[in-house]
C-alpha cells in the first residue's frame, strides 16, 4: 500500500509543473496636456510640432529579480474582431494612415528589455512628437511583458500589462468609405472560414458591426451562407488599420461547393452605416475533402474522449477508495 501511495503522489505531483506569473505594477504618470487623469490610459491632443512628455512607472513586487520586455505597438483587432492595444502579430496600417504611432513616440530605454531587482522601481520617460496634421484619432499601446527565465521549467505563465494610447487630431468632417482589400476561404481549427481584410481609412473606431456573406455556386442555384453572429460576436476595428477578420461558414453547405472561382457578396453593417462588397474567391478541390475529413475525425475522437473520461473517473474513484481503506487499516492497527 505504501508503494501505491508513492505512485499516487508522483502522478498528482505532475500537476504542479506550472510556474506562477511574476507580480509587477505598471502605472502611467499623466502629462499636463491630459484633461482626465482618473483613467489609466494616455489620452492627449496631437498637434503638429508640439512635443509632449510623460512617464511610466514600473515596479517589481517579487522577492527575486525579473526581466520585462517593453514595447510600443499600433492598435488593431484580432481575427474575431476584438480591439487589441498590445498586438503581438504583424499589423498592417491603412494606406491612409498619416504616420506610424511607434515612430512618433520614443522612450529613454536603450533596449526593449528591462531588469528589475526585488522591490525596484523604474521610471521610463516618453516623448510624443507629431510630424503632421491628421484627422480623428490614432491608437496604440505600451506593453510591459514578463520575459521567461532560463531557470523556469514546465508550463510558464507570463503576464503582460498594457497602457492604451489615444492621440487626437482634428475633427473629421468627411468620413471615408470602408473598403474590402481581399477575401479567401481558409480552414481554421478544422472549420471553414471566410477570411476578409478590411481597410478602415478613417481616424475612427468602427464598433459592434455585423458581417454576413453569400458565396454563390456556379453549377447550382444555391449558395453558401455565413453563420449568423450573436451580439457577443460582433466585430470591431481600430482607426487607420487593415484588419483581417474571420467569418464562420456553414460546413454542410461548403461540402457541396464545387471547385473553381465563385462570386461572393459580403455585407457589413453598424447601427448607422451599411456596406456591400462584391468580390470573387477560389475554392480549391481539397477544401470540401478537408471538411469531410474533419467531420470523420470528430466522429472518431468523440467516442474515444468519452471512454477516456470514463477510465479517468474510474481510476480516481479506485484511488480514493484505496486511500480510505489504507487510512482505516492504519487506524485499526493503532487500536
Amino acid at each position: 500500500m505504501k508503494r501505491l501511495l508513492v505512485v499516487i503522489i508522483g502522478v498528482f505531483g505532475l500537476i504542479g509543473g506550472v510556474s506562477e506569473a511574476a507580480d509587477f505594477n505598471v502605472q502611467l504618470l499623466h502629462p499636463a496636456e491630459q484633461k482626465d487623469t482618473s483613467v489609466g490610459y494616455l489620452d492627449i491632443p496631437a498637434i503638429k510640432g508640439e512635443i509632449i512628455t510623460y512617464q511610466v512607472k514600473v515596479k517589481n513586487n517579487e522577492e527575486e529579480a525579473i526581466k520585462l520586455g517593453v514595447t510600443l505597438t499600433n492598435a488593431n483587432s484580432s481575427t474575431n474582431g476584438v480591439i487589441d492595444y498590445g498586438f503581438s502579430r504583424s499589423i498592417s496600417q491603412s494606406t491612409q494612415a498619416p504616420f506610424d504611432i511607434t515612430k512618433v513616440i520614443h522612450s529613454d530605454l536603450k533596449e526593449e528589455e528591462l531588469r528589475l531587482e526585488s522591490g525596484e522601481e523604474r521610471l521610463i520617460n516618453y516623448t510624443v512628437s507629431i510630424p503632421e496634421v491628421f484627422k480623428g484619432v490614432m491608437a496604440g499601446g505600451i506593453n510591459v511583458k514578463e520575459l521567461p527565465d532560463d531557470t523556469q521549467q514546465g508550463v510558464v505563465n507570463l503576464i503582460q500589462r498594457t497602457i492604451s494610447i489615444f492621440l487626437h487630431g482634428e475633427e473629421i468632417e468627411n468620413r471615408k468609405e470602408l473598403t474590402l482589400d481581399e477575401a479567401a476561404i481558409r480552414m481554421v481549427n478544422g472549420r471553414p472560414m471566410l477570411s476578409v481584410t478590411l481597410d478602415n481609412a478613417n481616424g475612427l473606431f468602427i464598433k459592434s458591426f455585423d458581417m454576413s456573406a453569400r458565396i454563390k455556386s456556379n453549377e447550382h442555384d444555391t449558395c453558401v451562407k455565413s453563420i449568423p453572429l450573436t451580439e457577443e460576436q460582433l466585430y470591431n476595428v481600430a482607426p487607420y488599420t487593415k484588419t483581417t477578420l474571420e467569418l464562420p461558414l456553414d460546413e454542410e453547405e461548403m461540402k457541396n461547393l464545387e471547385q473553381g472561382v465563385h462570386p461572393v457578396e459580403l455585407r457589413v453593417a453598424t447601427e448607422k452605416n451599411k456596406w456591400t462588397f462584391n468580390t470573387k474567391i477560389t475554392v480549391q478541390d481539397s477544401l470540401p475533402k478537408a471538411i469531410a475529413e474533419e467531420e470523420k475525425r470528430k466522429e472518431v475522437k468523440e467516442p474515444i474522449d468519452k471512454k477516456l473520461l470514463a477510465i479517468i473517473t474510474l481510476a480516481v474513484l479506485v484511488v480514493v477508495l484505496l486511500v480510505i481503506l489504507f487510512i482505516k487499516g492504519r487506524n485499526n492497527n493503532k487500536k
